[in-house]
């Protein structure tokens, strides 16, 4: 008789590094489709940004400390200065790793504005 594990099912990840695949196959829900994206939104319509809270600052901006209107929920919000962005193309994917990663040590991507 032999026990079967994770590693039969194909679910054996011995580093640990790809839990947004487990997450798909146990919801049926893919990496990212819960972020929320509101084009032409402006980000102070849901959000109270507290510029005085800087967390970091990179070359497209700044993270700062920010507040939801409605559920107090506290985020960081990373303000994107579209003047700095020289190549669009690698932001979109830098964006789209966000999307993607779901881990319980890298912070996650709620929404987009």
């Amino acid at each position: 008789r032999t026990r079967r594990t994770s590693r039969d099912e194909g679910n054996y990840d011995p580093k640990g590094t790809r839990p947004s695949v487990v997450t798909e196959r146990i919801t049926g829900l893919r990496p990212g489709s819960l972020i929320f994206e509101n084009p032409g939104r402006v980000v102070t319509q849901d959000y109270r940004v507290d510029e005085s809270k800087v967390y970091g600052e990179g070359g497209y901006g700044l993270v700062c400390a920010a507040t939801h209107l409605h559920t107090h929920a506290a985020r960081a919000i990373k303000q994107v200065t579209k003047k700095k962005v020289k190549n669009m193309a690698a932001l979109q994917k830098e964006i789209d790793i966000m999307k993607m990663t779901d881990h319980p040590n890298i912070v996650g991507l709620v929404e987009l504005h």
